[in-house]
């Protein structure tokens, strides 16, 4: 295996050379530049990283804590994320409170443990570790989620348009039983806007709130599955169904099949994000779309800003949902 004295040996010039090279540590010519490097690449030097960031007082690493890993939201976003940390050099580490408080904590100190030089923050269950966050020496930006007191960097879909959409083109196909499974959690929660969007198109329209029609669940498939059977059981059951995720939305269409509610004929659905899988659900499913991945590179983009220049503003970016219908969507007979 090559050392720094071969790269320095084979390119004419010290190992200190070398090492300034490699580090960025002086200023040394064009010329020596390229004669280390092609060195480097010609005895396949491997540099030792772990080294050369504690020299620099970096890690070259950003934590990213998410809630869970089984919704492809979740997965696209941070595809996002990974690559554009990738092109700068940068490597992730990724942990899930599997929304449980205790194991949030442990993963926000496990990440301070690692040395990360940032933490993307995607979900936050405990908002009472907010003074803590803003007081570290790190940069710290929330993903869909936003306190606007907190002086932190946001990045959020602008849910509570995506909701209003979802609404109103169940008004516009003449529908007003209808019913929107949404998220729990508190309404700093960005997906927690989407029920705000909803109900705001229902009173813009004179449709009367039901609350028998609002049924709050967390992210799992099957509970758009429950949600649904719950709706179907009504006396008087909704016409149209908004879920606030395509995950539950999924459910929710699998439900009607077991129990032989016909989508749209009978109940129309909506679901929110715009996953792949949409496209092969049937019936197809409409849907507020949302850029998962786009998302996931503006989040690393802004906290590489933060990491480059600790003076920066804090700012919160909303990203613009638009409506894709499908097929489980039909005018109300």
């Amino acid at each position: 295996m090559a050392t720094i004295k071969d790269v320095a040996k084979r390119a004419g010039v010290s190992y200190t050379t070398v090492s300034h090279v490699i580090n960025e540590t002086r200023f040394v010519s064009e010329d020596v530049v390229k004669r280390v490097n092609k060195a480097i690449r010609e005895l396949k030097y491997r540099p030792n990283q772990v080294a050369r960031c504690l020299r620099k007082q970096e890690s070259k690493t950003i934590g990213v804590l998410s809630s869970i890993n089984v919704n492809p939201y979740f997965s696209e976003t941070l595809t996002g994320i990974e690559k554009k940390a990738y092109l700068e050099g940068y490597n992730i580490i990724v942990c899930y409170s599997e929304c449980n408080p205790e194991k949030e904590k442990e993963n926000i100190e496990m990440l301070l443990d690692k040395g990360v030089d940032a933490v993307i923050i995607h979900s936050l269950l405990d908002e009472t570790r907010i003074p803590y966050l803003v007081n570290l020496e790190i940069p710290v930006l929330f993903l869909q989620h936003h306190i606007e007191e907190s002086g932190m960097d946001a990045i959020c879909t602008d849910d509570f348009m995506g909701g209003y959409l979802a609404a109103k083109h169940f008004i516009e196909l003449g529908h007003t039983k209808i019913a929107c499974v949404s998220a729990e959690g508190n309404d700093n929660f960005s997906y927690r806007q989407r029920i705000k969007g909803w109900e705001k198109a229902l009173n813009e329209n004179g449709i009367e709130l039901n609350k028998d029609y609002i049924i709050e669940t967390d992210f799992h498939t099957h509970a758009g599955y429950d949600a649904f059977i719950k709706f179907a059981k009504m006396e008087v059951p909704p016409t149209a169904i908004f879920f606030y995720s395509d995950n539950l939305a999924i459910g929710g269409i699998r439900a009607a099949a077991d129990i032989n509610v016909a989508v749209p004929d009978q109940v129309s659905v909506i679901g929110f994000d715009d996953l792949f899988m949409c496209q092969y659900t049937v019936p197809r499913l409409t849907t507020v779309y949302q850029p998962k991945f786009s998302l996931g590179e503006m989040a690393f983009a802004r906290i590489f800003e933060r990491i480059k220049d600790r003076e920066l503003k804090p700012q919160k970016q909303l990203v613009e949902p638009k409506l894709i219908i499908r097929e489980s969507t039909r005018k109300r007979a």
